[in-house]
């Protein structure tokens, strides 16, 4: 994760597999039926189960990124500031914009 927090480069699909950003990657055209795939899938679960137990996984997930919000608010602020991360989001982001 701090390769992707303190890297200056775009995330390609290979590096996202590896480090399990996502869990495949497919072609743009294989992509709608792939994920009606996962969908059709998924939707064949117990839906109590499958509810539960991704109601459990969110609020683990919710309840971490309520612990640092305060404190990301205020990184964010300081670095906004301080107008010193301009130069490199523009260098990331010259790619995309």
């Amino acid at each position: 994760m701090r390769e992707i927090i303190f890297g200056d480069s775009v995330i390609n699909p290979e590096f996202a597999l590896r480090t399990n950003l996502v869990n495949k990657v497919v072609e743009p055209e294989e992509l709608l039926n792939i994920s009606l795939e996962i969908a059709n899938k998924v939707v064949s679960y117990p839906t109590t189960s499958f509810s539960v137990t991704k109601r459990v996984v969110v609020k683990g997930l919710i309840n971490k990124i309520n612990a640092i919000t305060d404190e990301t608010k205020r990184a964010h602020i300081k670095c906004f500031m301080s107008k010193s991360g301009v130069k490199h989001f523009q260098k990331i982001l010259k790619q995309k914009y």
